[in-house]
């Protein structure tokens, strides 16, 4: 998928002085393959800033999960993954890693008025992995 033209996304206090900017980015589906590529496994370490990333992807830009179905796979495979590695219940046994590199890496850089929360970003992120596991048994 090449680069294309979007508006920015910027819903913060400052938000006005970026106004209707626009630059060549990754279309949304292409950021939330990248960013379910990162979070289905890739990195060792529990990263909050993805699992942040696909709930605010998912909920609040609503980029639909069907939109990355047709080229998930040629993304895990170019990191040397495959649809087979992922595992949600292995993902849930890191819950209290994923809450604290949360509380430790992100909070703080959340601005007061997004309302996202841990609980809600870790159910939208065991959803999304309920829903990549099938994929690679071609459901």
């Amino acid at each position: 998928m090449p680069a294309q033209v979007h508006r920015i996304i910027h819903p913060h206090g400052d938000e006005i002085m970026v106004g209707a900017t626009e630059d060549y980015c990754y279309s949304l589906p292409k950021i939330l393959a990248e960013k379910l590529r990162a979070f289905c496994g890739q990195r060792r370490f529990a990263l909050s800033r993805d699992h942040y990333d696909i709930q605010q992807l998912i909920v609040r830009a609503q980029v639909g999960l069907q939109s990355v179905a047709a080229f998930l796979e040629a993304k895990f495979a170019a990191r040397g993954m495959s649809l087979e590695q992922v595992d949600p219940n292995r993902f849930a046994n890191r819950r209290e890693e994923f809450a604290l590199d949360w509380d430790r890496n992100l909070q703080n850089l959340l601005p007061a008025s997004d309302a996202t929360r841990f609980e809600e970003a870790w159910k939208t992120g065991l959803d999304v992995l309920s829903w990549v596991s099938p994929l690679a048994k071609g459901e």
